[in-house]
């Protein structure tokens, strides 16, 4: 079934809008599960990924390396028990602006502390390692990283939600007329060329050091098959942002399973780029 934005004119499956209305509920749900977490931390629970139990926290330049569980696991607690009721508030719209704003700056701000200041970059280097299939070994502390990173998608997801209802948006393409916003795009345009540019140069650097060139270093780094795994994985994730620009980027080829549209269109993956736009 398919619904039709009176504003904007144009047609989303049902069940791709009704994916959208359970975010708030799961980001709800993440908090509460994270602070039941910090409160088994606080009572003396073993697995703390923070402080002392992280033993390469100084070495990848980590934040949080003095805190301990007695002090940090009852303030994850209260801040997930306020996440959850924040994100349960964020599922219905409120009339009064000042509320509105308290909702809003909850949610960018855990969105920020889950991506921003938690993981490390030993979340970079596990995943560029998985996609040369040599990932290595998942701790406590990285899989805590990568909890706070699917927290922190969630939480901006429910702000970009909240956001766009509030204002009559389309959920999909944040427009409120038929006619395509301009707003960003020129600019939107050249960060994209950026961020295309940037792996390639990563790219650059593992291949020439396989070839035994020491591009950008003083001395020869040992050369491995791991190297062009490496730039490999860089210039995909360079050809999937190409993906943001071109129409093959929101197309998919006729043995793709689609859903409730036409097979050429990918009614809400095609969709996930403008989000943060």
């Amino acid at each position: 079934m398919l619904l039709q934005n009176r504003r904007t004119k144009e047609t989303f499956p049902l069940s791709s809008l009704r994916l959208l209305s359970w975010v708030p509920y799961t980001a709800s749900l993440w908090s509460l599960v994270y602070g039941l977490l910090g409160l088994y931390w606080a009572v003396g629970g073993p697995g703390f990924p923070f402080g002392e139990h992280d033993v390469k926290a100084a070495e990848m330049g980590a934040l949080f390396i003095n805190v301990r569980a007695p002090e940090a696991g009852p303030l994850i607690a209260v801040l997930g028990i306020l996440g959850t009721l924040n994100a349960l508030a964020m599922t219905r719209l409120w009339r009064s602006r000042l509320v509105a704003l308290c909702l809003l700056t909850f949610a960018y701000g855990a969105c920020a502390l889950l991506i921003l200041v938690i993981p490390d970059g030993r979340v970079l280097m596990y995943v560029g390692y998985f996609l040369t299939l040599h990932p290595g070994q998942m701790d406590g502390v990285l899989l805590n990283q990568f909890a706070c990173l699917l927290g922190g998608l969630l939480w901006a997801l429910t702000a970009l939600i909240y956001q766009r209802k509030s204002r009559s948006a389309c959920l999909h393409c944040a427009r409120t007329t038929s006619i395509a916003a301009t707003r960003g795009i020129s600019w939107g345009y050249l960060l994209t060329i950026i961020a295309i540019a940037m792996p390639l140069l990563y790219t650059l650097t593992r291949w020439a050091w396989a070839l035994g060139i020491p591009l950008g270093m003083s001395w020869l780094p040992p050369s491995s098959p791991l190297e062009v795994g490496l730039g490999a994985a860089a210039a995909g994730g360079a050809l999937l942002t190409l993906g943001l620009i071109q129409r093959w980027g929101s197309a998919s080829p006729a043995f793709f399973p689609c859903w409730e549209a036409d097979r050429f269109h990918l009614p809400l993956l095609s969709s996930l780029p403008l989000w943060f736009r």
